[in-house]
């Protein structure tokens, strides 16, 4: 089986598409993006203990042969640790990236419930719409561009807007949220669900390319 027939059968649709079906496929899923997320936090803690080094190791170069460290980090003044400190970065650098690559949401009740679910505990963490919405109003982020192709959409076909406090209010909990059926009926509605994977498994060049074709009049998006 080639990997896009892989891909084309894991973001295949639940066959029956009731709300029970939806929400329990979406656990599933979201307990695999969770495996993921944290494999992506261990490169991501390994990356800064990599810089940790190169700094300290960039601080006694510079000490030694009497240089501003800047020469060292920036490698003006070639040092073989500092040298293959930095290679080693960049390939976790690497391998981190395409974990974050891989992580798509199948629809938006997976999206919506890995958002609750992954920062529990944290300072990110999101318990309620209004933190959802100050997460998913970052330039040009790609959360935005998942939040406002919702608004769009549902203003557009539906009558309802996920961004109004009368649809949805600020103190709603994510969990009431990706159980709602105005959310749910969104995975139930064929022509959202096509427009929502061309966003989510959009290439460019062969490369992973989550939502970069997005266009909107937002002022979030350019």
């Amino acid at each position: 089986m080639t990997a896009s027939m892989k891909q084309s059968k894991k973001y295949k649709r639940p066959e029956k598409l009731d709300k029970e079906t939806i929400l329990e496929d979406a656990e599933r899923e979201v307990e695999e993006l969770l495996d993921m997320f944290d494999q992506w936090s261990q490169l991501n803690n390994k990356v800064s203990e990599i810089e940790d080094k190169i700094f300290s190791k960039a601080v006694t170069v510079a000490t030694e042969n009497s240089i501003d460290i800047s020469k060292v980090t920036e490698g003006k003044f070639k040092n073989d640790d500092v040298e293959r400190l930095k290679e080693e970065k960049r390939a976790v650098e690497e391998e981190k990236k395409a974990v974050g690559q891989s992580m798509k949401f199948k629809n938006p009740v997976v999206w919506i419930m890995y958002k609750r679910k992954a920062y529990i505990g944290t300072n990110d963490e999101m318990r309620v719409m209004q933190d959802f919405r100050e997460h998913c109003q970052v330039p040009d982020g790609i959360c935005t561009a998942r939040y406002i192709f919702i608004k769009e959409y549902c203003e557009e076909k539906l009558g309802w807007n996920i961004d109004s406090n009368n649809d949805f209010d600020r103190d709603l909990s994510l969990k009431r949220l990706y159980n709602d059926d105005k959310i749910i009926s969104l995975v139930q509605d064929d022509e959202f669900m096509e427009r929502w994977r061309s966003h989510e498994l959009n290439m460019a060049d062969g490369r992973p390319a989550k939502w970069e074709e997005f266009d909107s009049e937002s002022k979030l998006i350019s």
